[in-house]
């Protein structure tokens, strides 16, 4: 169908735009880091805020791109121990149906809470205890949400072409 194609178009186009802002973010947490340890251990001046900073920048950098990983096979998951076990494609697509199936169920009911965090986050102005500078929590929080969204647009995506592989073999079955 076009239209599962157009999806796979519009989610690769938005994880190649996320990878050129996670580059950034690269670039910017060696560049905090950088920093810290020269004023830290040159000056003798830490920076109050570097330590807030790189764990945001790394924490973005670790969860946003779990999706695009996922859809480019950059991951260990259950297919993966049975894929080299000379399966047809229709046992493939049935793997994948039911993986992308599970992945998609479990983000969706993690989805809940997560935003419920953010929320009592916000509600109660908290704030980061590691430094004194103390900024609010809610930012990096919704960072959880976020992954979760793009997980299962992407599980909900390969549930779909796996249920039409399956489709497609089962009209040249009959």
């Amino acid at each position: 169908m076009e239209w599962v194609k157009t999806m796979a178009t519009w989610l690769d186009r938005g994880n190649r735009w996320l990878e050129r802002a996670l580059l950034v973010f690269v670039y910017a947490l060696v560049l905090v880091v950088t920093l810290e340890v020269v004023m830290r251990y040159i000056f003798g001046t830490p920076l109050i805020w570097a330590r807030d900073v790189t764990l945001w920048l790394y924490s973005a950098i670790f969860l946003l791109p779990v999706a695009h990983h996922y859809a480019t096979n950059k991951q260990i998951s259950a297919s993966d121990l049975v894929y080299n076990l000379r399966l047809t494609a229709e046992q493939k697509a049935v793997i994948d149906l039911v993986s992308n199936g599970l992945l998609a169920l479990l983000s969706i009911g993690l989805f809940l809470p997560a935003i419920n965090r953010v929320l009592f986050a916000i509600r109660l102005n908290e704030v980061s205890t590691l430094t004194l500078w103390r900024p609010p929590l809610w930012p990096l929080l919704v960072l959880i949400p976020t992954m979760l969204v793009l997980v299962v647009l992407r599980a909900v995506l390969g549930t779909i072409q796996a249920a039409l592989i399956l489709g497609a073999e089962g009209d040249g079955a009959a």
